[in-house]
């Protein structure tokens, strides 16, 4: 098993619904909003997302971020 970071656009999802998913049900809704190109979902491990925030190429607001162990 491995965790992952999904972030999801606040913009596109709403929170109370993410809340009520499984992280398997996440963690499909991220893979295929990222696959597509929608740009409203990200998959990231957990080195991936600690680089990108802390060098500033990616920003936190206006997402909502969920852990998953998939």
């Amino acid at each position: 098993m491995k965790t992952y970071a999904l972030l999801f656009s606040a913009d596109s999802y709403n929170r109370d619904e993410l809340v009520k998913m499984s992280d398997r049900e996440k963690y499909d809704l991220a893979n295929i909003a990222s696959n597509f190109g929608y740009d409203e979902a990200d998959i990231l491990t957990l080195d991936e997302l600690s680089e990108k925030v802390n060098d500033d190429e990616i920003s936190l607001i206006n997402s909502w971020l969920y852990f998953v162990n998939i």
